[in-house]
């Protein structure tokens, strides 16, 4: 199975959305929320916290 992820780094959350690539079609598989962390002048805090807290039994961990 191959996962996309997609982030959505806003001005106070930041969104990680992961869907599996299947028959050529996205399938939504999991969600995860985190404060932003842009105030903070690095927001690989705010996207990592998100990926981690991903809703999804079926999606694998992203390497990193």
């Amino acid at each position: 199975m191959r996962v996309v992820t997609t982030l959505e780094i806003g001005s106070t959350i930041t969104k990680a959305n992961a869907f599996s690539l299947e028959d050529g079609r996205f399938r939504h598989i999991g969600q995860g929320f985190a404060p932003t962390s842009v105030s903070q002048g690095d927001v690989k805090i705010g996207v990592d916290a998100a990926i981690r807290r991903r809703s999804s039994s079926t999606a694998p961990p992203l390497a990193g």
